[in-house]
Order: structure tokens, then sequence, then C-alpha cells
């Protein structure tokens, strides 16, 4: 039997690197160094150790999104091959041992340096099975090899981080050992923090040439939370959503891995996927559709940066060379403000204009006021900022933070576009799970993050006791800290204790995102959908609150209120399961009209007002 090398590569808790600051910039630079590991010191190592050409070590890891090869093939003119990356791990085959365990040591290696506090984890198998005509050896060679990477995880922790002591003080990013000036921020800040900084930026370059090409010179992503659609001095919220796609592990290890062919296809068919469910939100966000044209300005609207269709949102400043070689060219500033700019401003982005000139005066010690300043600005580049930042997008996982009143509208949109990506194994769709939490700015950033991904637990847990097939969504609106479990919380806080035994929740969520044929509960969609009834004459705020209120209360005070709506003639949203929510409030220990309310709060207006979706239960 043919045999080469198979290692298997894999980070080692990746959420507890990526949010380790509280910092979003951080957050994105640490989610960008993930990233790198697969990519460019990736090769690096491939390079040091087969002295093979940069150029050709490229082509040959990017062979395997378009390589046919049902089986591992590497040869001595060839020493190794890329199986597979995507999803927090890579496959390589070697021609030998001896040349693999150079490549892991060159890897960890440059690891320790470019990525400081990345742990990772291996697995070698030196008798993976390279002949495709061996019938089940590749999938059973692949599960063994999973196994073994599991196994590594709980054997051994490498030191990847240089202890802290006394002699310097802490970095106020990470808690670690401020060992390093750092000129982005002007601070000692840790090894670890200072690599996070200077890869934000690479990221947010890479990120606009994907995802906005010749749109990038009128919208932009931000790096900063206050910039994601908030207005500014106002009790801002955020949410923080983690989408995940359901059974993807099991596709790997199971029918969808029967060979390398199969397993490479499959691998870049889901990161394809959840990539373009994001660029096609991108897309109506920035009017690459004409029909799209009007959404940005209207969700603007929705956020209360204006009552036109045309509301400009957070912009941001940044002087370019463009815009330099204009100033100098009309002389609207003193020459030694221009060569001071140069110098020190040239294609540096600034943000709002608050923040710009505050950083345009910190960074050359000039101040401008009057008529100079006035002309200065009207020429400065201005951009506008998309109310999204992805932090987390590969594989089947999308991790990002938007404005509070965009999180469950954009999840679903993300995750109805991911449902429609085709994979070739029969009987199998893909579909995915979302957690949304809905938490202050300036609360503690891991654990919004925490709690998103706990809620996508949940919905998943939902979705297997449902026996369900499709998509499933739960969110939670933390006004205040968070510091119990998701559960207990829910078990506390969110009853009418009026009722006895299990019943009484407050809760509807999670819920399907649309329709499941053997499934009675009503689905995101069609919640959705009803709230156009709030929207009709005799819902006021006043009355909506009321109906809030009374959620908890006894039930002869909420016969009371159901009454006095009947003699007010104003009608509840009619959901599927009959008449008893209308009747009671209250069917089968739980009501839906508090998620109704929530919904309504966090999810913009005028797509609740829109035909398109107050479809009826299909």
């Amino acid at each position: 039997m043919q045999t080469c090398t198979a290692v298997l590569l894999d980070t080692v808790s990746i959420q507890g690197y990526i949010f380790q600051s509280n910092s979003l910039k951080d957050n994105i630079g640490a989610s960008h160094l993930v990233t790198e590991i697969f990519i460019s010191h990736l090769a690096k190592a491939l390079a040091e150790v087969t002295a093979l050409p940069s150029a050709e070590i490229t082509t040959i890891i990017e062979n395997w999104k378009k390589s046919g090869s049902k089986g591992p093939c590497p040869a001595a003119e060839i020493p190794f091959e890329c199986g597979y990356i995507g999803g927090g791990n890579a496959l390589l085959f070697f021609c030998s041992p001896s040349l693999a365990k150079q490549f892991i040591t060159s890897w960890t290696r440059r690891l320790l340096v470019h990525a400081p506090g990345m742990a990772t984890a291996v697995a070698l198998d030196d008798a993976f099975p390279s002949d495709p005509s061996e019938s089940g050896g590749f999938q059973a060679a692949l599960g063994k090899l999973f196994h073994r990477l599991n196994a590594n995880k709980g054997w051994f922790t490498p030191q990847v981080q240089l202890p802290r002591h006394g002699i310097t003080t802490e970095c106020n990013r990470t808690g670690l050992s401020a060992n390093g000036f750092n000129t982005g921020v002007d601070e000692f800040v840790s090894a670890t923090a200072s690599a996070f900084i200077s890869s934000a930026k690479q990221s947010s370059e890479e990120l606009e040439k994907k995802y906005l090409e010749e749109r990038a010179k009128d919208y932009c992503f931000s790096n900063e939370l206050e910039d994601l659609g908030g207005l500014p001095g106002k009790d801002s919220h955020i949410a923080v959503v983690h989408i995940d796609g359901n059974s993807v592990g099991e596709l790997f290890r199971g029918r969808g891995a029967r060979d390398l062919k199969t397993l490479r296809q499959l691998s870049c068919r889901i990161n394809k996927g959840m990539e373009n469910s994001f660029d096609r939100l991108i897309s109506r966000l920035t009017g690459k559709e004409d029909k799209d044209e009007k959404l940005y300005g209207k969700i603007m609207q929705a956020l209360g940066h204006g009552r036109d269709q045309d509301a400009v949102g957070t912009q941001e400043y940044r002087v370019s060379r463009e815009v330099l070689e204009q100033l100098r060219r009309d002389n609207t500033l003193p020459e030694e403000d221009l060569s001071l700019l140069k110098k020190r401003m040239q294609d540096r982005r600034m943000g709002g204009k608050k923040k710009f000139l505050h950083e345009l005066k910190k960074r050359t010690g000039l101040e401008f006021t009057g008529k100079i300043r006035t002309d200065f600005l009207e020429r400065v580049e201005q951009r506008k900022i998309l109310p999204i930042r992805p932090i987390i997008l590969g594989g089947d996982d999308l991790t990002f933070v938007c404005d509070a009143k965009l999180g469950l509208y954009f999840s679903e949109c993300i995750m109805k576009e991911f449902a429609k990506t085709e994979i070739e194994i029969k009987g199998k769709k893909l579909s995915s799970c979302a957690g949304v939490a809905v938490i202050k700015t300036k609360y503690p950033f891991y654990r919004g993050y925490k709690l998103a991904e706990e809620l996508c637990k949940n919905a998943k847990k939902r979705r297997k006791e449902q026996k369900a097939a499709g998509s499933y969504l739960d969110f939670h609106i933390a006004l205040g800290s968070v510091t119990d479990t998701l559960e207990q919380i829910r078990a506390a806080d969110y009853r009418n204790h009026h009722f006895t035994g299990d019943e009484g929740s407050l809760l509807y969520r999670p819920f399907p995102l649309d329709p499941e044929k053997n499934c009675a509960d009503a689905s995101f969609a069609e919640l959705r959908s009803a709230l156009a009834g709030f929207l009709k004459p005799g819902w006021s705020e006043v009355r909506l609150n009321e109906l809030n209120r009374v959620l908890v209360l006894p039930k002869d005070e909420r016969s009371a209120f159901i009454r006095h709506l009947e003699y007010r003639k104003v009608s509840l949203p009619e959901l599927p399961g009959g008449n008893d929510y209308i009747r009671h409030l209250f069917a089968g220990g739980r009501t839906p009209y508090f998620d109704l309310l929530e919904i309504k709060r966090f999810y913009p207006e005028f797509v609740l007002s829109s035909e398109d979706f107050q479809g009826k239960r299909r």
C-alpha cells in the first residue's frame, strides 16, 4: 500500500485568543493573525524546509482548491501537498516523516515570534494511505488523525507566552507585561497586543479589497464600536452575533470525507457559502444592485441619523496623497503645515470628524480654526462607515458586531443566503444556528461574545430536540451586566411567577428561522411578519408597554387587559397554532408576545412595514 506522511494542524482556544482584549481593533487583529498562520506563515515555513521558491510554494498550496486528485500524492519533485485549509485547521501531506517534522518545528517557531500567545496542536501520521483506490482507507485514516489531534490537545499544553515579570508595567489591553512601545497607539503594550495592532490594519485593507472593491472609495469598515451606527452621546448598544453551521464536523468526518477530492470540494463550498452570504449583505448595503441603492439610507434613518432616504450616518475622515497634493496646489494651507501633514498624516484614517480633529492635533501639533479648518475638512476624503464589522469569517463560522437594532435583521439575511449553498452530498443541505447578544457598547466585549456563543449553542440544542433540518435563532437583550449563565438568567427573570411548575415562561425563543414541516412552533419569519399588527392604529407605545407589563401579572389582570382590547377593537397579532394566545396571552405554558415586543424594539421598522415581509405561513 502506498503511504505518505499526513500532518493535521489546529489552533487551541481560538476564541480566548481573539477576544482576550476588550478593544475591537485588537480582536480584529487577533482574528487576522489566526487566518495568517495558515496562509503566510504556513508558506514561509514550507519555503524554509523545502528550499522551493515562494511563488512555487504559493501555487502548490492554492492548488488544493482546484485539484481533482482523489488521494494525496506528494513526490520527491513536489515534496508536499496541501489537503485543505479551512475551519481553523489545515491538512498537509509530505513525502517523508523527517520533512514533516522539520516543517512542524519551523512553523511553530515562527508563530512564537509573529503570533505570540497563539497555542496550536498538531497530529502526525507517517503511514497515511495515498492510494485512492483503497475503499474507505482515506476516510478511516482521516478519522484516526482527528482522534489523535484531540488526544494531543489534552496531552500537552505548549508554553507560548512570555511569563510576567516585575520590571515592567501591566499592558492595559491584555494584562500581560508591557514589554514594548507601539507607535500606533503611543504607549507600552505587550508583544501580543502589539501583534494585534499591527495586524488590524492589514485586516481592514484586505477586507475592503475583498468585499468592497471599487466601492471602497465611498464605503469602509470601522475598527471602532462607536462608529457602527449609534448616535454620539446616546445610550448606545451593539449586537454581537455568532453564526455557526450545523453538523459541518459530521460532514467532514462522515460521508462528506470519503476521499480527498470530496473533502476539498466540501471545504471550498462551505467556506465560499459563508463568504458569499456576507458579501451579498454588503452588496445590498452599498447599493451594488440598483434595487438596493437606498438600503444604507433606510438603515441610517432607522438608527436615527436623519429622516430622508439619503441619511448620511457616520463618516470616516482621512488624509490621502491626492488630498495633500490638491491642498498644495490650491495653497489652502500654509506650506509648513502641509509639510507636517505629509510627514505625519499621510494615508492615516481617523474615524469621525471629532476624532479626526483630535488626532490631527495630537499627531501634528496643529489646530486649524476658522476658514482654514472649513476648507480643510471639505477637501479631506470622507467615506460612509458600514454599520457592521466582521471579526471571524472563515469556514462555517461568522462572528460580527453591528448596531443593536440590526443584529437580528443581518443574522436573518446571512443565514438565509448560507442555506442556499449547494453541496454535492445526497440528502444533505446546509443550515446554521445563530446567537444574537445585545449589550452596551462599553460592556466587556469578550463577555458579549461568550453570551452570543452560548445563545448559538442553545439554538442548536433546540434544533436537535425538534429533530429539525433548518436554521435556528436565539437572542438575548442584556441592558445591564451578565453574571449568571443564560439558563440561570432565564429561569429567574423571564417567568410569570403566578404560574406553577414549569409553566409561565415569557420566552418563545429559540425558534426556527423559517417554518419547519413537523414543528408547530411559529418561526422567526412568522413572528416578524406578525409584528406588522403592532404597527396598526391602536397600538401606541403606551399600550405596548401595558402589554409588556401584564405578561407578569395574575390571570385576572391579564383577562381584564384582553377585555379592554376587545372593547377598544384593538387586535393582538395572530400567530400559527390557534387563538389561545389571543384569548389568554399564554398557551402551552409560554407566551410569544414578550419576544415580539423585544424583536420590535431591535428590528428595523422599515423592514417590518414592507409588504415583502408580511407573508403568511407557508
